[in-house]
């Protein structure tokens, strides 16, 4: 992927300071089975959520970025 692709898709699914309330109205009222955006996270400065519908919830992870890349957090919260 181009840098200036990723970089227009990294803009397009993130969302930033929205709450965990605002995203889950989101992908419930206006996305499908699989649709996600990433935002900041509330609690933890610095990380963010990917946040993904799998009907009926709405699934978040955890990510953190570091000098020595990218990590998922393995367990997830669920949004109902």
């Amino acid at each position: 992927m181009e840098p200036e692709s990723e970089s227009a898709l990294v803009r397009s699914i993130y969302y930033g300071k929205i709450g965990k309330g605002k995203t889950e109205r989101l992908l419930e009222r206006h996305g499908r089975e699989g649709s996600f955006l990433l935002r900041d996270s509330e609690s933890l400065q610095g990380m963010y959520c990917l946040c993904v519908r799998k009907t009926p919830y709405v699934h978040t992870y955890r990510i953190h970025h570091s000098s020595e890349g990218w990590t998922l957090q393995v367990s997830c919260s669920v949004l109902s």
